[in-house]
């Protein structure tokens, strides 16, 4: 009886079969395993080279994981050619059905590409001040989709980064100095030349705003109700909106000690009587 077993249909079915396909699926069984094991190891060290640039940790992220289905997917169609797959027909079955994605999904795409721009370009990055896509605030992080920002009253909004990179924007933390413009009103009466010395001894007397860029006292316009100068000076981006309320106040107080007169519009009506009837 044991010897009739050899020739049973069905194991002499799968006896051909090991033999045939045997080999073929123990080797695609190994390109899998070494394609997990090849993407594993070159995503560690992608994520560990990245951490020594300045890119931001979800880009690294994101080409880290790339590297790792890049090699594992090469891999695995290795793995199904050996099964004896049309790997062709495959691969142009998968790009009609990215193309379809893609079509569908085309403003995250969009958002995606302009994250890509955003990390690896770096307009800004997380803790500076920023305008852009009519928004203001404090970044508090850069996505892939989307960046959140806090405004003043730290009030988090979240900005699509196609959005921003449509946009003009603006970094006010980016430089390590900033130039604080302001403009001051005096009466016509007023004596300029002591007007500017009196500004000018301020901004030389305090002691955040810089020597160099010298600070500066000039006329920029005269208007209607007022001769209007326009006062500059530096200093560091941190301390400069701290330094520009307290020049506001000191500039007050100093026109108002020297009876400086700091005039608002106004209109001025003569009324012209006509002749009347006795």
């Amino acid at each position: 009886m044991n010897s009739e077993i050899p020739n049973h249909p069905v194991i002499g079915k799968l006896l051909e079969l090991v033999t045939t396909h045997g080999p073929s699926v123990i080797w695609g069984i190994t390109l899998v395993f070494l394609g997990w094991l090849g993407g594993k190891l070159a995503k560690r060290v992608v994520a560990k080279t990245l951490k020594r640039t300045p890119l931001e940790q979800s880009l690294i992220g994101f080409t880290s994981s790339i590297s790792f289905f890049a090699i594992f997917g090469f891999f695995l169609l290795a793995a199904l050619s050996s099964f004896g797959v049309e790997t062709t027909s495959l691969v142009a079955a998968l790009g009609a059905i990215g193309f379809a994605i893609g079509l569908s999904l085309q403003k995250t795409l969009s958002n995606f590409a302009a994250g890509l721009l955003i990390l690896t370009q770096r307009p800004f990055k997380v803790g500076d001040f920023i305008d852009g896509a009519g928004i203001n605030g404090t970044v508090k992080s850069i996505g892939l989709f989307s960046t959140e920002l806090a405004e003043i009253d730290n009030v988090e909004i979240t900005v699509p980064n196609s959005k921003l990179c449509d946009d003009v924007i603006k970094n006010y933390s980016s430089n390590k100095l900033r130039r604080i413009d302001l403009q001051l009103g005096i009466s016509y009466e007023a004596d300029i030349s002591e007007a500017s010395s009196a500004l000018l001894s301020i901004l030389k007397n305090q002691e955040q705003i810089l020597s160099k860029p010298e600070p500066s006292v000039a006329v920029r316009e005269l208007s209607d109700s007022a001769v209007i100068l326009e006062i500059r000076a530096w200093t560091t981006t941190e301390r400069y909106w701290p330094e520009r309320s307290e020049l506001l106040e000191k500039i007050k107080v100093e026109m108002d000690k020297q009876s400086i007169e700091i005039p608002y519009p106004q209109s001025v009506i003569h009324l012209k009587e006509g002749n009347q009837d006795k």
